[in-house]
């Protein structure tokens, strides 16, 4: 599961200029999302909070946890 807190994925949803049109539903389902989290969190093999996090160094997190490929 990829984390991130409430306020900071607000400032994400807000600033994505790659999908801008998608921007008031994401905003919408924020809450439903924080109310959700204990029970995600609690049932998920692995959780990366990527509150801090780049792009690249979240690729890098769950990457190291993967199997060999072959």
């Amino acid at each position: 599961m990829l984390d991130v807190a409430d306020d900071e994925l607000t400032r994400r949803i807000r600033t994505d200029e790659v999908e801008p049109g998608a921007r008031s539903w994401r905003l919408e389902h924020v809450r439903a999302y924080a109310d959700a989290r204990a029970w995600l969190v609690a049932a998920a093999d692995l959780v990366v909070d990527c509150t801090t996090m780049t792009v690249e160094q979240v690729a890098d997190e769950v990457a190291g946890v993967l199997p060999p490929a072959g």
